[in-house]
This record gives C-alpha cells, sequence and structure tokens, in this order.
C-alpha cells in the first residue's frame, strides 16, 4: 500500500498477523520510494531492548502501550512539524 499511495505518516502496532511493524518499518525505510515516510510503532513490548529493535528498523517514533491520545497527537504534530521545517529550509536554500 505504500508504493501505491502517498502517504506522509503511518501508525503501527509491532505486534501484526502476518508482518509485524518492525518487519513493516524495515520494509519501508529500505525502499528509496517510501523511505520518507514517517513511521511510529506502537506496542505493549516497551522494554529497552524492544524499543532498541523498533529505532534500529528506523522508526522516527516508538511508543509504549498504554498511552495517552494526546500523546500520540503530539508526536505526529511535532514529527509532521519538522517535517516541514526540513522541508522549507531546503526548498529556500535551494538545495
Amino acid at each position: 500500500m505504500a508504493l501505491k499511495n502517498d502517504y506522509d505518516l503511518i501508525v503501527s502496532d509491532v505486534m501484526m498477523p502476518q508482518l509485524s511493524g518492525t518487519a513493516m518499518c524495515a520494509k519501508i525505510k529500505s525502499n528509496i520510494k517510501t523511505s520518507h515516510i514517517l513511521v511510529i510503532l506502537l506496542t505493549e513490548k516497551s522494554d529497552i531492548n524492544s524499543e532498541l529493535e523498533g529505532y534500529k528498523t528506523g522508526a522516527d517514533s516508538y511508543i509504549g502501550k498504554p498511552f495517552l491520545p494526546k500523546q500520540l497527537t503530539s508526536v505526529i504534530a511535532n514529527l509532521l512539524k519538522t517535517r516541514q521545517h526540513i522541508k522549507e529550509y531546503y526548498t529556500s536554500t535551494g538545495s
């Protein structure tokens, strides 16, 4: 789906039936056509090793469950704002 649609952000659970969230993230981040997509992983696996594994696959954020909806919306807003600032910077500098 990520190859067929123009996504800015994907929020995924780590524990999914056919393809884990970390495996999905690794596929997205390793493909030049989708590597720009922000990925947030949600999981009950909040130990440091699981979190590090999520970041190793390229996740932009890793949020343990339970979480507050306000926490998720804040992370999304910050990631999108940062992405917009980067885009504006490179547009203005011509790089």
